[in-house]
């Protein structure tokens, strides 16, 4: 049986802000159906990464490729970026989750879920509507539909980026530290809900600092630090206290063993 090839390519993505490189030669690739988890002290172009995964913020060198779509291409002096009209069709695919929730505050529940749908993907309200209550009751807010951002709590917000994310029918989802922002005591809940859709087949990229989460839910772990990926395995790999140096060091500190 043939393998599917990877729905992302990343090969030597750099991204620099002035003259301060954030993002150093990045190669990262994530198959359908791939839960892929991106750790590493903070500070190491995690999220610019994930932001520029989508092209929000826009490479200065390398490759990048979603769903066999050329996004950037080329080095210094010959790097190219595709149409933005191509950018933003790829992008409605590729949501991100971000740990602020970045919802509409003067807008419904149902109205933050419908505006993607409605104004990106083109589809009728009544479509959207429907869509939009069935991505609800999937995180567990089939009542909140008519209630505001300010009205939720942190937890609930969250879900509801979560339900606007799979309301847009994505390729892949971002997860940008998506419980950074959380109560302790609501972690879980958010966990639940992202372990659901991993049990579901969705392809996701997520960057994090739950260790424990990643190490039962990664199926590719990847260690970031100055801007590189530095190792890469399996959470039995990773974890295993058989890899680097550097990695046992951060794993140590942040989830030391009991």
């Amino acid at each position: 049986m043939q393998v599917p090839g990877p729905i992302l390519t990343v090969r030597g993505l750099c991204k620099s802000f002035g003259g301060n490189q954030v993002l150093k030669g990045v190669d990262l690739e994530v198959r359908k159906g791939e839960v892929v988890m991106i750790i590493g002290p903070s500070g190491s172009g995690k999220s610019t990464l994930l932001r520029s995964i989508n092209m929000l913020e826009r490479p200065t060198a390398g490759y990048l490729s979603v769903n066999n779509h050329e996004l950037c291409w080329g080095t210094d002096g010959s790097f190219q970026v595709a149409p933005e009209r191509d950018i933003r069709k790829v992008r409605a695919k590729v949501p991100i989750v971000f740990q602020h929730f970045n919802l509409f505050k003067h807008l419904s529940v149902l109205e933050n879920l419908v505006q993607g749908p409605i104004h990106v993907l083109g589809r009728s309200r009544k479509e959207a509507l429907a869509t939009a209550r069935e991505r609800l009751a999937a995180v567990g807010l089939a009542d909140k539909g008519d209630a505001y951002p300010a009205e939720l709590s942190g937890g609930q917000q969250q879900r509801v980026g979560i339900a606007r994310a799979l309301a847009m029918h994505p390729d892949m989802i971002l997860f940008d530290e998506p419980t950074s922002a959380l109560d302790p005591e609501l972690v879980s809940g958010i966990l639940d809900v992202i372990r659901e859709l991993a049990d579901r087949g969705m392809t996701m990229v997520i960057v994090t600092h739950e260790m424990s989460f990643a190490r039962r839910l990664g199926d590719t772990i990847h260690f970031m630090e100055a801007g590189e990926i530095i190792a890469s395995g399996s959470p039995q790999e990773l974890f295993s206290g058989n890899g680097s140096a550097r990695v046992n060091a951060f794993l140590n500190l942040i989830a030391p063993s009991p």
